[in-house]
C-alpha cells in the first residue's frame, strides 16, 4: 500500500489565486520575451501590435531617447484607451 504525505499538493491549483498569478505571470515573462526577441533578432518583426509598442519604447528609452520613448508611451495609452471604450 503506497503512502503519502498529508501535503502532498505542492502544486498550487489552477483554479486558486496563486495558481492562476502563476500561469499569468508566465505568459507575461514568455510573451515579452518572445516580443523582444522577434524584433531584435528577427529583423525587426514584431509579434502584434501591443508588444510592438512595447518592445519600441523598451529600445528607445534603453537608447536614451527619452522623448521618442515618451511619444510611443502616448501612442500606447491612446490604444488602451480606445480598446477600453470598445469593451465596456
Amino acid at each position: 500500500m503506497l503512502e503519502t504525505a498529508p501535503n502532498a499538493d505542492a502544486v498550487p491549483s489552477l483554479r486558486s489565486m496563486s495558481g492562476m498569478f502563476t500561469v499569468a505571470s508566465l505568459f507575461a515573462i514568455v510573451g515579452g520575451y518572445l516580443g523582444a526577441y522577434s524584433y531584435l533578432a528577427r529583423g525587426h518583426v514584431f509579434a502584434n501590435a501591443q508588444t510592438g509598442n512595447i518592445v519600441l519604447f523598451g529600445v528607445r528609452a534603453a537608447a536614451g531617447n527619452w522623448t521618442s520613448a515618451c511619444r510611443l508611451s502616448l501612442l500606447s495609452w491612446h490604444s488602451c484607451a480606445a480598446w477600453l471604450s470598445l469593451v465596456s
